[in-house]
């Protein structure tokens, strides 16, 4: 039995695997925001509270992650995990061997073991969440790069920095957050959720659906320029937006309508869904543990 863990900035989300089966023995804590000692504590409870003592802890988190080692090289959205161990911190509170990957590796990692990724050589992963994850696979192994930060998607800038700064960065611009706050600016509706704007678009709203479509449009030409660096066979898009299909059409036309604006025809990767969505990182944590341990 091992225990699954996915960090996110907001919440800890947790299941208990047999085999690469995350059960219904599960749940979600809020992620602590004030220290790297809170956070393994509050792993370290999840664990004391289960009936029965894991076998071992395999964990998804945000940032540049060196798996080998353990160390959390940057924390993404939890900059105080920042040069920290956690496979070290988890050995010496609980005295449980542990693993660690980038969430959106994990993510990957549970599609090519049993998903949208099974028997491809060359894929992309993108995850869009907060920002948007990306894992890159190459010859049916992950990429990891000489720093561990290979497929830092969010990086990638679509619009010029020095005029721009961070917001010109794809993730600041296509994932969750950036697309909610400048759909609220624009609608002049606060607390827009990912699915109250995709209701928008579902009812043929104009200005939803531009604000969706100018979003999208940047994610897709960086995918045309991926589609030449890295040739990949497919796309595979995951987060718990991939599971609308409004969001999968527009966002497929996009890619299509960049490709089109070629003076050439080109062939190109095909788009779809993930298969685990919401049990993607945590599968994938268990997926990367087994191999790990070996």
């Amino acid at each position: 039995m091992i225990l699954a863990i996915d960090i996110g900035g907001t919440f800890i989300k947790w299941a208990v695997s047999q085999g690469y089966s995350p059960t219904d023995v599960r749940g979600k804590v809020p992620t602590p925001q004030d220290s790297f000692e809170s956070l393994v504590e509050a792993i370290a409870r999840i664990a004391e509270a289960l009936s029965e003592r894991p076998e071992g802890i395999a964990v998804s988190l945000p940032g540049t992650v060196d798996a080998a080692t353990g160390l959390i090289v940057q924390g993404g959205a939890l900059q105080y995990a920042n040069g920290r161990n956690m496979v070290e911190a988890l050995r010496e509170r609980l005295n449980l061997p542990s693993s660690i990957q980038n969430d959106a590796r994990c993510a990957a990692l549970a599609e090519l073991e049993l998903g949208e990724l099974e028997g491809c050589t060359d894929g992309v992963m993108v995850v869009i969440g907060t920002g948007i994850g990306g894992a890159v696979v190459s010859g049916g192994r992950l990429v990891t790069g000489a720093a561990g930060a290979a497929g830092e998607l969010s990086m990638l800038a679509v619009r010029p920095l020095r005029q721009e700064g961070m917001a010109g960065l794809l993730g600041n611009r296509s994932g969750m957050r950036g697309l909610l706050a400048y759909a609220a600016e624009v609608l002049g509706r606060g607390g827009l959720t990912g699915e109250g704007l995709m209701a928008l678009v579902d009812k043929g709203d104009a200005q939803a659906t531009a604000v969706l479509d100018e979003a999208l449009a940047d994610l897709a030409d960086a995918m045309l320029s991926l589609q030449f660096l890295l040739d990949p066979q497919r796309f595979v898009i995951g987060g718990g937006i991939s599971a609308n299909p409004t969001y999968m059409a527009h966002l497929t036309a996009q890619y299509e309508k960049a490709f089109a604006t070629l003076p050439f025809q080109a062939p190109h990767a095909e788009v779809v869904a993930a298969r685990f969505r919401n049990d993607a990182n945590l599968l994938g944590a268990v997926v990367h543990y087994g191999t790990a341990s070996r």
